[in-house]
This record gives structure tokens, sequence and C-alpha cells, in this order.
């Protein structure tokens, strides 16, 4: 990944952004919402070589996640898959795994943390909350 941002445009994602994590802080959603996608819209297409990329996609992941907008975090996430091509990408699937179970698609996220706890164990699950863990395991003994 590259940056092909001028520092002009790395100044005013950065801008944004705080001002965006300041709304949120203060429970304005809507403002902290669009100060996030305006910051995204300041990088040109294509997105995908951008350095930036990734890292604004992934906060507007975390962000619909974390204010239960759920099905917005699930449009982000097909956007952040994009961005982690060629190759998936464990941590991307991890972070998608998370949305669908608080979304309540817990058969999906079953699905990934299955993929995730044959191939790495519970290291995924490490620094993560531990409901994401739990419901594995309760679900992997149930269905044995």
């Amino acid at each position: 990944m590259e940056s092909t941002l001028t520092p002009e445009q790395i100044e005013k994602i950065g801008i944004l952004s705080t001002e965006g994590r300041e709304y949120w802080k203060k429970n304005q959603l809507s403002e902290a919402e669009s100060c996030f996608l305006r910051a995204w819209g300041i990088m040109q297409s294509p997105k995908s070589t951008l350095d930036y990329s990734q890292s604004i996609a992934r906060g507007l992941v975390t962000f619909f996640k974390e204010t239960k907008q759920y099905e917005k975090a699930i449009n982000w996430i097909a956007v952040m898959h994009d961005l982690y091509t060629p190759q998936p990408s464990e941590y991307v699937e991890f972070i998608a795994a998370t949305v669908y179970f608080d979304a309540g698609k817990t058969s999906i996220a079953y699905e990934i943390f299955d993929k995730q706890y044959k191939k790495y164990g519970k290291r995924p699950f490490t620094d993560e909350d531990k409901k994401y863990l739990n419901f594995y395991l309760r679900q992997r003994n149930v269905k044995k």
C-alpha cells in the first residue's frame, strides 16, 4: 500500500477523524458518521492503493458496530475485505465475525470463529471480549 495523498489531504483526514471521535464521545452519532464519511471521501479512487483506506474502513466498521448500526457495519465489512485483498485477512475475518455475532447473525459468526479456532486455537480471541470465545465454545460443544 502506498500513499498518494497530499499532505493537505492527510491533514484533513486527521482533523475529520478527530472531530468524528469527539462527536462520538458526546453520542452525536450522525455528526460523527458525517465526519468519518467525509474523511473517507477525501481519498480519490482507487482507494485500494492508499495507505489510509484500510484504517478508515476498519474504523467505520468499528464505529457502526459499537453504535449498534449493524447493517452499516456489515456493508463496510465488504469494503474492508476488498481493501485487504488479494489474500483474505484473518484479522478482517475475525472483525467480521464479531459484527455478525453482535448483529444476531450467530450462525455466520460461528462459521468464521470455527475456521479461526481450528487454525489458531484461542489466539484470535485473546484480547477480545470474552463473549465471543464463550459463544464459540458453547456452540462447538452443542455441535459435537
